[in-house]
């Protein structure tokens, strides 16, 4: 996954934008016998993360900034019918000397089920990218069909395409912000190929 980041910064009102492409292998190796059969048949690749950031209320690690993600095998055959996903992966977002700031102004229902400081500040996740044709919940890829991408933000909410995300915390010095991807079975015919998907992640500091 290849990450590339651009801003605009205006008070706490920050824009990231990063680019995610992402580029897995479904094999399509010819049939084999014995130990090598196993390869058959299976969703395969690597990730790879960079990113930088240029000016932020919160400064952007190194080790955000370059990331080599390897995906573990998956059979297609656990991949048969809708709704099936694949092992997600972490993406790290970590942030160091984030300051203190004043206080939330969110709703009750934003902050349920979460202990929040008077003072905390937060930020929201908004994903640009292209949405899945079947369910718009989801992103696009291409060069491979049956398969769309599913994104979680770090409090295992669904990252719906174009839509803010719930605040999330962030404490006074280092944040580890941790996304999840993975892929999704939709309703098209599988078929094997390359993939690769691009989205836009903006980081809406509050």
């Amino acid at each position: 996954m290849i990450v590339r980041a651009s801003e605009l910064y205006v008070g706490w009102k920050h824009m990231m934008a990063i680019t995610l492409i992402a580029v897995p292998l479904i094999s399509t190796f010819p049939r084999a016998h014995g130990r090598e059969a196993r390869w058959e048949n299976t969703l395969r690749g690597m990730l790879q993360a960079s990113g930088s950031l240029i000016t932020s209320p919160c400064v952007l690690m190194p080790e955000s900034q370059v990331q080599h993600i390897t995906l573990s095998p998956v059979a297609l055959a656990a991949l048969n019918k809708t709704g099936d996903v694949t092992v997600p992966v972490d993406i790290h977002l970590v942030l160091d000397h984030c300051p203190s700031g004043a206080r939330h102004s969110g709703t009750p229902q934003d902050l349920r089920h979460r202990l929040w400081l008077a003072d905390q500040r937060s930020v929201r996740l908004r994903l640009l990218g292209d949405r899945a044709n079947d369910d718009a919940r989801f992103f696009s890829i291409k060069g491979a069909s049956g398969l769309s991408l599913r994104m979680e933000d770090p409090l295992g909410n669904l990252l719906i395409p174009g839509l803010l995300s719930q605040p999330v915390p962030l404490a006074e010095g280092r944040n580890d912000l941790v996304l999840k991807a993975q892929l999704w079975r939709n309703r098209d015919p599988l078929e094997a190929g390359e993939w690769q998907a691009v989205i836009n992640i903006g980081m809406e500091y509050e």
